[in-house]
């Protein structure tokens, strides 16, 4: 009978041990860590651009607007940061475009649509695809 108690005292504070540790580490995470976890790239376009606040440094504050790929994105705190506390935090987007519309306002319509539009015939020679011994139809 007291085997079977001492492993009934052992069992006991092996159970007490493994609560107390997994409650201290579940304290050590702060709430908003919790709450917020980082999307997973649903694209290979995947970008981050930087949010700082208003007394950010010189490095950060440089990269304002900025978007990078989500693998090529510079750690935090930056190089050169002399802020004593970075506030810094990365912010996620679906692509590292800024507008949805990708066509350029400076390109030219070109193609089809350019001939199309000045509707004059650049052809030098006759229809190419009628011979002389074939009818019009």
């Amino acid at each position: 009978m007291g085997m079977w108690f001492g492993i009934f005292v052992v069992i006991a504070m092996v159970s007490v041990y493994m609560i107390l540790r997994k409650r201290r580490v579940r304290e050590s995470v702060r709430p908003d860590q919790l709450k917020k976890s980082s999307p997973v790239p649903d694209s290979a376009f995947h970008a981050v651009s930087l949010q700082f606040s208003g007394n950010a440094c010189d490095p950060a504050k440089n990269m304002h607007g900025r978007r990078f790929l989500s693998g090529a994105a510079p750690r935090i705190p930056l190089l050169n940061c002399d802020a004593s506390e970075c506030q810094c935090r990365f912010v996620h987007h679906k692509d590292r475009r800024v507008y949805e519309d990708r066509r350029s306002p400076f390109a030219t319509r070109g193609g089809a649509a350019e001939i199309a539009a000045r509707q004059v015939d650049l052809r030098h020679s006759g229809e190419r695809r009628l011979d002389a011994g074939d009818e019009e139809f």
